[in-house]
């Protein structure tokens, strides 16, 4: 069994979102509300991946329609926001079988989700879970045995 660790940069989202959403922030929509957050950060895995994948100038076009959506259309959360976030980074730990946990695999499992607002629109942009799992493994492919499976996807490298 690999020991998974959460990579510092997610860590530090994680904890910002949560400081935010209890200090004033809405408790919905905690998932997609995670991935704007590290789509925001430029040095962020998650963004330079979609950086990659969308033709210039979409990503940022992807970014803030994701993020008017997620205002617009809250989903309510039935949990406190810690509680989410322990269940997700423990559910991303499951479900991902490589050492270090990023956050474009955060972003995978978002756009994996079908009830995701993050998964929604990115029928829109041809971004899906698939994409971002192929781009995953080929950037990371000169680690031996890291991220050669990824929510279902694997990749002989």
């Amino acid at each position: 069994m690999i020991e998974t660790k959460i990579s510092k940069r997610l860590e530090a989202s994680i904890a910002k979102l949560v400081f935010r959403l209890k200090r004033n922030g809405p408790a919905t929509s905690y998932l997609d509300r995670l991935v704007v957050e590290v789509l925001h950060d430029e040095c962020s895995f998650a963004s330079q991946l979609i950086t990659l994948l969308l033709p210039q100038g979409l990503n940022n076009i992807y970014i803030r329609h994701l993020e008017q959506y997620v205002e617009r259309h809250p989903k309510a959360e039935t949990c406190s926001v810690e509680l989410f976030y322990t269940k997700l980074c423990d559910r991303l730990c499951r479900t991902v079988e490589a050492q270090h946990l990023s956050s474009a695999h955060l972003l995978c499992y978002a756009l994996s989700k079908p009830d995701s607002h993050t998964s929604a629109l990115a029928g829109y942009y041809c971004l899906t879970a698939e994409d971002v799992a192929t781009m995953i493994i080929r950037l990371t492919k000169s680690r031996k045995d890291d991220n050669n499976h990824i929510m279902g996807l694997t990749l002989n490298v």
